[in-house]
């Protein structure tokens, strides 16, 4: 199940109750998924409005106001959790040849060059 917080702000909490300890707060078109049970989501993670993944805020939050149900906090919807993309890594960067020239006063220059190990 989908939430989109529709409210200004919520709190995320340990344990489906508001004497619960806040692990964090669920802001404006945040969203979060997983199972609600009794008015509550438990959720992993929260889907930031700006677009950024927190996995650090997980626990449950309130979809309705628990001491006024009519208080709607989340717009719920039957939508799975998007598969988060790997980022890919970084190509390393392309090591070039290295190209050294000895030489001297009394000796003639030798050039040589050394190929990157592949």
């Amino acid at each position: 199940m989908q939430g989109t917080i529709i409210v200004n702000k919520i709190n995320a909490r340990l344990l489906p109750s508001i004497n619960s300890t806040d692990v964090g707060d669920l802001f404006l078109n945040d969203k979060v998924y997983g199972e609600v049970v009794n008015g509550w989501i438990h959720f992993e993670r929260v889907y930031k409005a700006n677009g950024v993944i927190d996995d650090a805020t997980k626990g449950y939050a309130a979809t309705v106001n628990p001491l006024n149900h009519s208080e709607v906090f989340m717009k719920l919807e039957d939508k799975p959790e998007p598969v988060p993309v790997p980022t890919p890594e970084p190509e390393p960067p392309a090591v070039k040849p290295l190209t050294i020239t000895i030489g001297g006063d009394d000796y003639e220059s030798v050039t040589v060059e050394l190929k990157p190990k592949v």
